[in-house]
């Protein structure tokens, strides 16, 4: 669900359901790649870095 808000641009979305995803799978890398790819979108490039460091 959180690929679909990505895609149409809602990024606050995505990411509150990729860090909603993460809690219940924390060693899941695509899930770090997808919070990473919602931070970068907002603008938020360390935060970003971190999650693709995870991933």
């Amino acid at each position: 669900m959180g690929k679909k808000q990505l895609e149409d641009g809602q990024y606050d979305d995505a990411l509150n359901l990729f860090q909603k995803a993460i809690l219940l799978n924390r060693n899941d890398p695509d899930l770090w790649n997808l919070k990473g790819i919602a931070l970068r979108s907002l603008g938020r490039y360390n935060e970003a870095i971190e999650c693709f460091n995870k991933s």
